[in-house]
């Protein structure tokens, strides 16, 4: 997590000029620039956004909302404006008119915190925000808190992986996807594994038709935090509660496993070792009702991240068990990464979703193949062949 003593910033800042604030440290952590917003400190964020390399937010945010035509707007699915959407390319540029500008007075960076859309915390709390999202304009506002991610990410085991403190660019890209395919949850029971912060568990269950909806995880906070999010959204239009809840669960640990069996199962961007595969492999076909669904977001790693092609290996080898139809694989269109945040302007969607301005999200769909049934050989007629069901 980022040091919230200004002081201590401000020295590391001067210290490492060339440090990217926008960059994440890795694929599994959040940036400078994240961290700050998420930490609501005025003089921590006034630092940040000070450095040279957080420059291109000003451009970029200005230039969006020149396009939209007012500040601090973000446009539903159902609008007829085309979207609008931030490439990398984008940010590319504007960091090399930054590079191409160097001794010269940079421009003076935003230190409003207009966009900010977590409660102030104090310095015991841990950082938090919850974010708004409006996937249609007759879609409910789905409210979804994120908080600051420990330090040691993965910890010694699943049970301490603080990653899913935090609401992934991948998770946006699935609730989109599941707000176009809401056809496909009607009438169904949905469980997602490894919900994290739960927004296409929670876009499932207030979005589409879906009779049931099970949001599972492990990490203690995380199961706290998804039992917070899951009641902050639980109370449909009507006033009625919507059938679902969250469970604990470890693909390891099959006295963990739900009991009953689901119509879909969600997985985002849930495989970055292998070892994990065989594990997810186990629960899937376990949980998964004959004939149902298996929907997977998985995010473009620049980085070499282990497993996945293996798990969709597995998923349709027949000897591994009743496998699955490959129904489709395609990448996330840019209607997926337009601004996800409800009243908020481009620049909040940059500081909170930047991976959505430089990575590619794949879409995978498949169908659980129900396992044939066996009768017994009767006997062959004489001079025939025996017959098999």
């Amino acid at each position: 997590m980022l040091n919230k003593k200004p002081e201590v910033i401000k020295i590391l800042l001067q210290s490492y000029p060339d440090i990217d604030v926008m960059k994440a440290p890795s694929e599994y952590a959040k940036s400078a620039v994240d961290m700050a917003f998420a930490g609501n400190d005025t003089a921590v964020m006034q630092l940040i956004l000070e450095h040279k390399t957080a420059a291109p937010l000003d451009r970029l945010a200005d230039e969006f909302d020149a396009k939209l035509g007012k500040k601090g707007e973000s446009k539903d699915d159902d609008d007829e404006e085309e979207d609008l959407v931030i490439s990398a390319g984008d940010v590319a540029d504007e960091k090399e008119k930054e590079e191409e500008k160097k001794g010269q007075t940079k421009p003076k960076s935003k230190t409003s915190t207009e966009t900010k859309t977590s409660k102030v915390t104090t310095s015991n709390e841990p950082a938090e925000v919850t974010h708004e999202f409006k996937w249609a304009k007759s879609a409910p506002v789905l409210k979804i808190r994120e908080l600051g991610m420990s330090k040691e990410v993965f910890g010694k085991d699943s049970s301490e992986d603080s990653t899913g403190l935090s609401v992934w660019a991948s998770a946006v890209v699935f609730a989109r996807w599941i707000t176009e395919q809401k056809d496909r949850f009607t009438n169904k029971s949905v469980l997602e594994l490894g919900a994290g912060c739960g927004l296409p568990g929670i876009t499932a269950l207030r979005c589409t038709k879906a009779s049931r909806v099970v949001l599972s995880d492990l990490h203690k906070p995380t199961i706290n935090n998804l039992k917070h999010n899951l009641a902050l959204n639980i109370v449909k239009e009507d006033g009625n509660k919507a059938n679902a809840d969250v469970q604990v669960v470890d693909w390891t640990n099959k006295l963990t496993w739900p009991r009953e069996k689901f119509d879909v199962l969600l997985l985002c961007d849930l495989i970055y070792s292998a070892e994990l595969v065989p594990h997810l492999l186990n629960i899937v076909k376990t949980t998964l009702k004959p004939n149902g669904s298996l929907m997977m977001v998985a995010k473009k790693s620049e980085q070499d991240r282990q497993g996945l092609d293996d798990f969709i290996a597995a998923l349709q080898d027949p000897a591994k068990g009743p496998g699955f139809v490959h129904c489709q694989s395609k990448w996330a269109p840019e209607a997926y990464l337009a601004n996800p945040l409800h009243n908020q302007p481009q620049e909040a969607a940059i500081l909170y979703f930047n991976e959505l301005l430089s990575s590619e999200f794949g879409l995978h769909y498949f169908s659980f193949v129900k396992p044939r049934s066996r009768a017994k050989k009767p006997k062959p007629a004489s001079g025939s062949e025996s017959a098999e069901i």
